[in-house]
């Protein structure tokens, strides 16, 4: 079964995930606000195709509300990074 939300309801929710990622210091990260490199490791599926060949992968615990300094409902969320193309 598919469903479609409304845009505003996916920038709604997606808008802040991001920002729980990217914005605020997440636990295990470096004070760039960045992933540490040694919480990735190789994704298991990187052989599956092509194109995530070389790939790393790592579930990073966010802050569900990150604005709410006392709420401790968190997420995980996948994150998967792909190597840099050469030129």
């Amino acid at each position: 079964m598919r469903v479609s939300l409304p845009a505003e309801t996916v920038l709604r929710v997606c808008i802040p995930l991001l920002a729980a990622l990217f914005g605020i210091g997440l636990a295990g990260c470096a004070a760039t606000g960045t992933p540490d490199e040694d919480m990735f490791t190789d994704c298991a599926d990187a052989g599956d195709l092509p194109g995530l060949g070389g790939t790393k992968c790592a579930t990073l615990t966010v802050p569900l509300n990150p604005a709410a300094a006392d709420d401790e409902e968190v997420i995980s969320l996948f994150v998967r990074k792909f190597p840099a193309e050469e030129p």
